[in-house]
């Protein structure tokens, strides 16, 4: 058995890929994603503080994201 401490929300998960954070959070992030997505697509000019401030979206995440 594979456990991890979530790197967003420090709970205890069962690993089964290398994914570094819990199924929830993981649920969280992709949200999160099609959100990014969506302001790029509408928005294609902006910088990544642009697009975290419209999105609310960490800057990190959005950094990964790309």
């Amino acid at each position: 058995m594979n456990v991890a401490k979530c790197k967003r929300c420090g709970r205890l998960f069962q690993k089964y890929s290398s994914h570094p954070v819990c199924p929830e959070c993981a649920k969280k992030e992709e949200e999160e994603f099609l959100q990014v997505k969506a302001f790029i697509a509408e928005h294609p000019e902006e910088n990544v503080e642009s697009i975290s401030r419209g999105t609310g979206v960490e800057r990190h995440l959005i950094v990964r994201f790309m």
